[in-house]
């Protein structure tokens, strides 16, 4: 079972030297483990070349691109993966990513020194934290 979906982002300032287009695409795997409205989810484009470029954890607190093939990451074992995380839904088409390899921290976006460009890096979050730059707006692939 997969899932796919596009997710429209501002801008993805780490892959925007590879990737002109702020599409992403989101590949859902099924996991039994997991409540009804969280799913395990990889993001990633595919650039010029043709090449899949996957949004992946390099740190706690950063994340790159990484060139991967999709058809090797099929059947994860782990729970938790550089590539994987798990897309929680807040409200209607507002999501949360939160990294299985770095539990409590989500997918954010980090202001850049040039006020239209905006970083992706991973952010911790509190229950009560009132940080809204983890939601992200995922629309369906017209």
């Amino acid at each position: 079972w997969k899932l796919s979906l596009l997710i429209h982002v501002v801008f993805l300032h780490l892959l925007s030297c590879l990737i002109t287009d702020s599409t992403f695409k989101i590949q859902a795997y099924r996991n039994t483990e997991l409540q009804q409205q969280t799913k395990a989810v990889m993001l990633y484009s595919v650039d010029q070349d043709e090449k899949v470029m996957v949004v992946c954890c390099r740190t706690d607190t950063e994340v790159c691109p990484e060139a991967m093939n999709l058809a090797d990451l099929q059947n994860i074992k782990d729970s938790g993966h550089k590539a994987m995380f798990f897309m929680t839904n807040l409200k209607n088409d507002t999501y949360m990513f939160e990294s299985t390899l770095h539990k409590g921290r989500f997918l954010s976006f980090e202001p850049s020194q040039d006020a239209c460009l905006h970083k992706l890096i991973l952010h911790p979050y509190e229950v009560d934290d009132t940080d809204h730059t983890i939601n992200m707006i995922v629309s369906k692939e017209k």
